[in-house]
């Protein structure tokens, strides 16, 4: 019998640097990741401000990722039906996902179950008061 070369908790480095070829950025410009990221992107960033009151005013205390950011990813898990944890592997694992939130040369996507219901939360208070 051979062991794994890997236990389970140990960590295994990935090479994360992407090669796009020419053909592929064409296909993620012209596709609904491109579409996304320049026509839906733009808008959600104006709107930053509407969601201001949600949060405190110490820079400190705001959240490290930005509203817009987690505004896109909302929409794109009601546009292609995903769950939570559906929609953070895609945004983590997926090229045109990152391609249209604007985070394709991040080493870190900021989003996790946690940042969506912490903003689900602080929308759902600030609505009832």
């Amino acid at each position: 019998m051979s062991q794994s070369k890997f236990k389970s908790n140990q960590a295994i480095q990935l090479n994360t640097n992407i090669l796009v070829t020419p053909r592929l950025l064409r296909k993620l410009e012209n596709g609904w990741s491109g579409h996304f990221n320049r026509e839906v992107v733009p808008i959600l960033i104006e709107c930053e401000d509407m969601f201001a009151p949600l949060y405190s005013s110490k820079p400190n205390s705001r959240p490290s990722t930005p509203t817009y950011f987690v505004l896109g990813a909302l929409v794109l898990k009601d546009l292609f039906g995903l769950t939570d944890e559906e929609l953070e592997d895609r945004i983590a694992f997926s090229l045109d996902f990152q391609y249209a939130l604007g985070t394709v040369s991040l080493d870190h996507q900021p989003i996790n179950q946690r940042t969506l219901n912490r903003f689900r939360a602080a929308n759902s208070l600030y609505t009832r008061e």
